[in-house]
């Protein structure tokens, strides 16, 4: 094997730890992420930390805005904790 090739015995699981992290999921639940302190968008939207979000949409349908809201609540929800 040369150094490009891919060896996908590295960079697979074993189904059994697929399925243990299944079950703790039903069990436990996903994580809950960052809120922003607000039951309405945290029901509906969860940001993880070492995750990319895309948000994508039409033009002028508050995108940008969105994004600021939540920057801005994460900023105070950090705050408010200390």
């Amino acid at each position: 094997m040369n150094d490009y090739s891919l060896n996908i015995a590295d960079n697979t699981q074993n189904s059994n730890v697929l399925k243990d992290k299944f079950k703790d999921i039903q069990k436990n639940g996903l994580p809950s992420g960052l809120n922003v302190g607000l039951k309405v968008v945290d029901d509906l939207f969860r940001l993880d930390t070492k995750k990319l979000v895309v948000l994508t949409g039409i033009p002028s349908a508050g995108k940008s805005e969105f994004i600021d809201f939540l920057c801005v609540q994460y900023n105070n929800t950090k705050l408010l904790s200390r």
